[in-house]
């Protein structure tokens, strides 16, 4: 069997008295069948500047004969995701003129610290919710603010304040 593209095939042919005679020939293959994507899962990363992270991914196409077929997607792999979430449709479309798609989300999380002073530091965070404790093994409690948030490292008695996490949901 061949697969689909354009293939080239010399022919022989012999006859009683011994000659051979040949030719080439191109023989294309189109392979019009239907065509198949699936995206990949959400995904979810660390930034690694303040403006996100360059993300990559392969969503895979085919067509029902197993042929590989290029999906576009927008925005590309590679692209710079920014802080937050970004939605990513894939679109891939057949020889018989069928189009399809599919789509994720590309979730880009980030945390600072940053000093903001003697004693002091600001906490800036993406997509979590801000818990503390009196010790790293809990136990944990939601702490009300909002980012970001300036913190003193000691509390009103001049004690280390503790613990602090920041805790991620789930991508829905």
């Amino acid at each position: 069997p061949v697969g689909p593209g354009v293939h080239t095939i010399t022919l022989s042919v012999r006859d009683t008295s011994g000659n051979i005679g040949t030719c080439t020939v191109k023989l294309t293959v189109i392979d019009t069948s239907q065509v198949s994507i699936r995206c990949p899962s959400n995904i979810v990363v660390n930034c690694k500047s303040p403006q996100g992270t360059q993300v990559s991914f392969a969503p895979v196409a085919q067509t029902q004969c197993g042929t590989p077929v290029d999906a576009l997607c927008d925005p590309p792999s590679g692209s710079l995701f920014p802080i937050g979430t970004t939605p990513v449709v894939c679109r891939v479309g057949g020889a018989a003129g069928q189009q399809i798609s599919c789509s994720f989300r590309v979730v880009v999380r980030c945390l600072t610290v940053n000093h903001a002073g003697i004693g002091q530091v600001t906490i800036a965070w993406t997509g979590g919710v801000l818990e503390t404790a009196p010790s790293v093994t809990g136990p944990w409690q939601v702490f009300d603010a909002t980012s970001p948030v300036t913190l003193s490292v000691r509390n009103a008695n001049g004690a280390p304040r503790g613990f602090f996490r920041l805790r991620f949901t789930e991508v829905p």
